[in-house]
């Protein structure tokens, strides 16, 4: 399979966040559901997909992000592989599970946990300077 990948000239699939609709209330503690648009990158393909993401804000700096998106490899001009010449072959379909803990800076906390009490906009697009508050969120 990291053959089929091309782990040595491309090491990372990266998935990237583009925009954050919110589709269920948020409060601190309580799952919200958020539509969320990201660009994922694999063997150097970038394509556009949308997220059904379940999210939780876990303790005053700190958010918990659940998703799971079934793509495939063919999408990403990748041909599954296959070995005994073709009696074993894998599956097209990849299916991507995230369970991320998010840790904030200071200076982001409360743009976020605004978002969770319903104060801030329904539709975020992150500001693609290195000082936005999603740049700067911390996995943990």
């Amino acid at each position: 399979m990291y053959k089929t990948l091309k782990g040595d000239e491309y090491p990372e699939i990266r998935i990237e966040l583009l925009q954050v609709k919110q589709l269920s209330e948020s409060k601190p503690g309580a799952w919200s559901i958020q539509l969320v648009e990201a660009a994922l990158t694999i063997a150097g393909v970038r394509k556009t997909i949308e997220l059904s993401v379940r999210a939780q804000q876990t303790d005053p700096d700190r958010f918990r992000f659940v998703s799971d998106k079934n793509i495939l490899m063919t999408e990403f001009g990748l041909i599954p592989p296959k070995a005994l010449m073709g009696t074993i072959k894998v599956n097209d379909l990849i299916r991507i599970h995230m369970d991320l803990i998010v840790g904030v800076e200071r200076e982001c906390k409360e743009v976020l946990s605004s978002r969770f009490e319903g104060r801030a906009k329904t539709n975020l697009e992150p500001n693609p300077e290195p000082t936005s508050c999603y740049s700067s969120a911390l996995l943990l």
